[in-house]
């Protein structure tokens, strides 16, 4: 076992070495016995960090707890839902976190592929949340008032990209512009304030007895609503959507009373391939531009204001970087022969 552990944080290391140019500082981070990572705590790690650094949040059945950040940092996690979706990562343990905040000083971090427990409060601009599993745990932080992705204040330019979330998203105690909220799962509800503007809702799947609470200057396209919620917008361009009810208008391009046993694969024992549209789904091809409706698909066009790149709702959350999927170590005589299988993860 020593050996088997030793062997696959080698391996790891020589990955990130080969993923990152060679002027990127890269710190591990793991709290596993034994892992000889340069920190065991991440909040140690972030606190010693430099700006523009990246922390590789390693794989532990022990959660990393609470984490403020206060610099620009990227944090990089293993995935979610890996023994569902097979074939992704060697190690199908996960990266968690309670609760993540983005404190002033936080501007341009970007955190990927990790699971929060609790939630993140951002109260900075230029914060990317991206492909990560919002699990909807009950060690709730009282400062985001239960809302696993809260938006707090006057910040502006929030991307809200690819996660799994089972919970609400909400901006509170401000005026929120350019918030970015493209190609999720959202399991309860998502709620703005009449006084925030320029939201864009594109490419989501929502799910759930909860609601979908829009503002003026906000546009919607190509969304699903699996269920009932209830929804209300004002002033927003609503184009290209489907619902199990009638929350949108049966105009523009917009379709109500679907079945949503003819759009997903809803059999699937995969919590997040479910949501994949189905031969034959009449989400094929309804978006705006002509493209899918639904998380799975690229949206057409960049919204105004949007510097990320566009992308569809990635299984498992895998992080935009090589991953090593296959491990294998044999010894012959003296000799230990290792086979390292790595992807890519664009």
């Amino acid at each position: 076992m020593k050996r088997n552990s030793t062997l696959f944080f080698a391996a790891l290391a020589l990955a990130l070495f080969f993923m990152h140019p060679a002027y990127a500082t890269i710190i591990r981070v793991n709290n596993n016995p034994g892992s000889n990572a340069q920190y065991a705590s991440a909040q140690t790690a972030q606190d010693n960090a430099n700006t523009g650094d990246t922390l590789h949040i390693e794989p532990s059945v022990t959660s990393y707890g609470n984490l403020n950040l206060t610099k620009n940092l990227t944090l990089v996690g293993n995935g979610y839902f890996l023994t569902e979706n097979a074939g992704l990562q060697v190690n199908t343990n996960t990266s968690k976190f309670g609760f993540i905040t983005f404190a002033p000083g936080s501007e341009q971090s970007k955190i990927t592929g990790l699971t929060i427990e609790s939630g993140v409060g951002i109260n900075a601009s230029n914060i990317t949340v991206e492909r990560n599993y919002f699990t909807l745990g009950s060690d709730y932080s009282p400062y985001n008032s239960n809302y696993q992705v809260s938006v707090n204040g006057n910040v502006n330019h929030i991307y809200i990209i690819q996660n799994y979330i089972n919970g609400v998203v909400y901006s509170y105690n401000g005026a929120a512009s350019f918030v970015y909220i493209l190609n999720n799962y959202i399991g309860v509800a998502m709620k703005f304030q009449g006084d925030d503007t320029n939201m864009y809702v594109i490419n989501n799947v929502f799910f759930g007895s909860g609601y979908i609470s829009t503002v003026s200057s906000a546009l919607l396209q190509n969304n699903i609503i699996r269920g009932y919620s209830a929804f209300n917008a004002t002033t927003s361009l609503i184009q290209n959507n489907l619902c199990e009810g009638v929350q949108f208008p049966a105009t523009d391009g917009n379709q109500v009373n679907v079945n949503m046993t003819n759009v997903f694969d809803l059999s699937n024992p995969s919590t997040d391939a479910k949501y994949q549209l189905k031969a034959g789904s009449p989400a094929i091809g309804a978006g705006v531009g002509g493209v899918d409706c639904g998380m799975f698909a690229t949206p057409a066009t960049l919204p105004p204001g949007y510097t990320a790149a566009l992308a569809p709702y990635k299984l498992s959350g895998i992080p935009n970087v090589p991953s090593i999927y296959q491990l294998n170590a044999t010894v012959g005589g003296n000799t230990l022969n290792v086979t390292i299988s790595t992807r890519s993860n664009n």
